[in-house]
């Protein structure tokens, strides 16, 4: 019974120790109101320093698409850059600007198969976008909207690129501890899912370029 029980220990340190120690304290503080008692004894920062690189999927594309996605991507890293300073009035200015680009898109620019890449990444954009935009008052659903309209700006950069490299964001504790991604147009980490809360929370995933 001994030998089982110090088997039993044995195997749970071992979990717990290839957990991030941050990580875990973040978890058990943030579940449910996400509420804390010091934002930075929560922080927590995984950079790679070389994160995985990832090339664009369409080399040549037209140069007023090329315009329009570095247009929608500005939008939306001035959204993720508004939420990660708790600015929901900003960020809903950002969205309804971001909503107001998609609707002049010129479709017929695109190829059959960028179009169809594009299609896919606009549905989530717009929809999300306008939630966004409509609710300034809103901080928390701001952020619920913006883990889906950050799945579709990453497939848009990974198809399309944004006129410059782009970093693929990763936070374990957003949406409700199942994780979520957001796009950064810088290497540092500025948490927007928390903000102020835990800023530096996230780790870098990848470099599109």
């Amino acid at each position: 019974m001994n030998k089982l029980i110090s088997g039993l220990i044995a195997f749970t340190a071992l979990v717990f120790t290839s957990c991030n120690n941050n990580e875990k304290s973040s978890h058990e503080n943030h579940s449910g109101n996400h509420s804390v008692d010091s934002p930075d004894s929560h922080a927590t920062t995984n950079q790679s320093p070389q994160p995985q690189k990832v090339a664009v999927a369409f080399k040549t594309t037209d140069p007023a698409i090329s315009a329009s996605v570095n247009k929608i991507l500005g939008s939306y890293l001035a959204i993720k850059n508004a939420l990660a300073s708790d600015n929901a009035e900003t960020a809903a200015v950002a969205a309804k600007s971001l909503s107001e680009i998609l609707a002049t898109i010129d479709k017929s620019r695109l190829s059959a198969e960028q179009k169809s890449a594009f299609d896919k990444s606009e549905q989530g954009l717009s929809e999300h976008s306008v939630q966004i935009a409509a609710n300034a008052g809103e901080i928390k659903l701001q952020r619920n909207h913006f883990i889906l309209l950050s799945n579709a700006a990453y497939e848009l950069a990974k198809n399309f690129g944004g006129g410059e490299t782009l970093y693929h964001m990763h936070c374990p504790m957003a949406n409700n501890n199942q994780g979520a991604l957001w796009i950064s147009e810088s290497i540092e980490i500025k948490n927007p899912y928390f903000g102020s809360e835990m800023l530096t929370c996230g780790s870098v995933e990848e470099q599109i370029q």
